[in-house]
């Protein structure tokens, strides 16, 4: 005996992220056997669970879907990101290299200049001022005071009668001689040597001349500080006297 279906019929079908499934559902079973209904039946079932599956199925690929494309959109921020950093560390890195070979530039142009001859000329300034002046000793012999640092004396050069002065606390007073650029100077003094309780003349010599100059960029000379020999001395050796030849070198900075 056949089993026929009679009634209306329908497809119902899914159609999802490219995945198609129909379904046949049978509205009606006539003159079928039980067994041939319960068989129609469990196939209906069996294929309605199969639908089921593949709606699931279905879902879960799409929310895999999903979840990606929120991942290519955070990655594709990420890497907008990533370009405007580069983009600006790619334009300070063009920033700080121009500024580099500027520097070079400026480098080579100042070595190029070099070597300069500076003048060290007391004819270039203005000499005349108070100086703290330091003396070192060279050679001493005949005075008490041999190896004993002398104290820093105020010294000053002034604009005399007949020209620039030096005086020297307790050493000498006398006139300034230019020659070439430096200050010479030769004089008796008995402000230095003692001999027997009597002051004793002593021949004192002096030359000045530029110690220290600093130069800025637009070439100005500015003078930082003076030198100096002193030479004194004194070969008359009678009443006991003894032979006195002292040299000192000196440094003469501007006070303040």
């Amino acid at each position: 005996m056949s089993c026929r279906v009679v009634g209306s019929s329908g497809r119902r079908r899914l159609s999802r992220l490219g995945v198609a499934v129909t379904l046949l559902t049978v509205v009606g079973l006539s003159a079928c056997s039980k067994d041939e209904a319960a068989t129609a039946n469990s196939q209906l079932d069996a294929t309605q669970a199969e639908l089921d599956a593949a709606n699931t199925k279905n879902s879960e690929l799409q929310s895999n879907l999903d979840d990606s494309q929120a991942t290519a959109s955070s990655l594709a921020a990420d890497n907008q990101a990533t370009q405007t950093q580069n983009d600006q560390l790619t334009a300070s890195l063009a920033a700080e290299t121009k500024r580099a070979d500027d520097a070079e530039a400026q480098i080579a142009a100042a070595v190029a200049k070099f070597p300069v001859t500076v003048t060290a000329s007391t004819d270039e300034f203005n000499v005349i001022g108070t100086y703290n002046m330091t003396f070192t000793e060279a050679y001493c012999q005949g005075v008490p005071q041999c190896g004993t640092p002398r104290p820093v004396v105020n010294a000053r050069i002034f604009q005399g009668s007949n020209g620039l002065e030096i005086e020297v606390p307790t050493v000498f007073t006398t006139g300034l001689l230019d020659v070439k650029g430096n200050l010479i100077a030769g004089t008796d003094s008995d402000q230095i040597l003692v001999c027997n309780g009597a002051a004793r003349n002593a021949r004192v010599l002096t030359t000045i001349f530029v110690n220290g100059v600093t130069i800025d960029q637009t070439g100005k000379k500015t003078l930082q500080s003076l030198g100096a020999s002193v030479f004194i001395e004194n070969h008359d050796t009678s009443g006991g006297c003894p032979d006195v030849s002292v040299f000192y070198g000196a440094q003469m900075v501007p006070a303040g």
